[in-house]
């Protein structure tokens, strides 16, 4: 055969249409099957129908919460904003559902805003907000938060990757609580370690031996010694030997000597002992204060050794510490001495 002379076949041949969406079907559903050695026979295929999912978005907030519905090919059907409140969240949920949303997309689903759209039996889907952030550059976000445009970002993506996302489950009354307590610790852990870092960047500039003196600012000796020496000028009154008789009227646990204590405070840098002085004694006590609450204290330890909090109080409480702010935090603790 020649090269120039054509076969026949491309003339004929069919290329599939170059577009994502499937061939149609023709309107009988029959597909015709040729065999050599048979004759023409009809085989009847029934089309498949997907679901059309109405899914929707809901950017939480404090004050209010903004939401997006979206249609099954990701148009928009309706944009709202509903407040945090009884009312609010009643109208939510009776516009989800009256638009006919299955999956609703948020970013946290603790709460009245997650325990209502689960009473109202919608499929509820979290998305944290450090996935929705990377999800911003997703849509072409310069990442800047825009409640409105989070809420659609919500929405989308539970209608594109609803397969990678885990519906929420209520959980027992038990667990909420539990989940509600960690998360409480974990914030009130952050604040401590805050206000400890406030306490020594404050003490650094006006009273650095005290930084130095004992393993951590925080530590109940520590906030003990900043009650009793509160200023630099304090402190020069101590020597080797009172700082020893000190320790024993507190009934300090640690092993370190006296004398090696006392070095700390004359090695570190000289504080201010001027007329300001008292006056930082204020914001020192202030911050001596806030570390220093029983209770916190005691539902920390109670957490850390798996103990009753009244038995941790009872433990870590005594005499030897009440101090000039007995009356607003009840009384102070002298766990964990070092």
């Amino acid at each position: 055969m020649a090269q120039d002379t054509q076969t026949g076949y491309r003339a004929v041949r069919h290329r599939a249409p170059i577009s994502e969406r499937p061939a149609a079907v023709s309107r009988d559903h029959r597909v015709f099957s040729h065999c050599s050695n048979s004759e023409a026979t009809t085989m009847s295929v029934t089309p498949q129908t997907v679901q059309a999912r109405v899914c929707a978005g809901v950017d939480w907030a404090k004050d209010d919460h903004a939401i997006a519905i979206i249609d099954p090919d990701g148009q928009v059907l309706d944009r709202f904003a509903v407040t945090h409140d009884a009312a609010g969240l009643k109208s939510l949920v009776r516009r989800l559902l009256t638009a006919g949303v299955d999956e609703v997309g948020i970013e946290r689903g603790d709460g009245p805003l997650g325990e209502a759209l689960i009473q109202a039996e919608l499929t509820v889907l979290v998305i944290p907000p450090g996935q929705l952030k990377n999800l911003r550059s997703r849509y072409g976000s310069a990442g800047n938060k825009d409640d409105r445009y989070d809420a659609y970002i919500l929405a989308d993506v539970v209608r594109t990757d609803r397969r990678r996302l885990r519906p929420l489950v209520r959980d027992s009354a038990a667990t909420t609580a539990l989940r509600t307590t960690v998360r409480a610790r974990r914030d009130l852990i952050e604040h401590r370690v805050a206000a400890a870092n406030q306490l020594r960047a404050h003490l650094q500039i006006v009273f650095p031996g005290a930084t130095s003196v004992f393993a951590a600012i925080d530590s109940a000796i520590s906030l003990t010694f900043l009650e009793r020496f509160t200023t630099q000028a304090q402190a020069d009154w101590l020597s080797p030997k009172r700082l020893g008789t000190w320790l024993s009227s507190v009934s300090y646990s640690g092993h370190t000597d006296p004398e090696i204590l006392h070095a700390r405070l004359l090695a570190a840098p000289q504080g201010s002992t001027g007329a300001d002085a008292e006056t930082h004694t204020v914001t020192t006590l202030a911050f001596v204060a806030i570390l220093n609450r029983p209770r916190f204290l005691a539902h920390f330890l109670c957490w850390k050794d798996g103990r009753d909090v009244d038995q941790v109080r009872r433990e870590h409480q005594g005499p030897e510490r009440c101090g000039w702010f007995v009356s607003t935090v009840m009384t102070t603790t002298a766990s964990g001495r070092r």
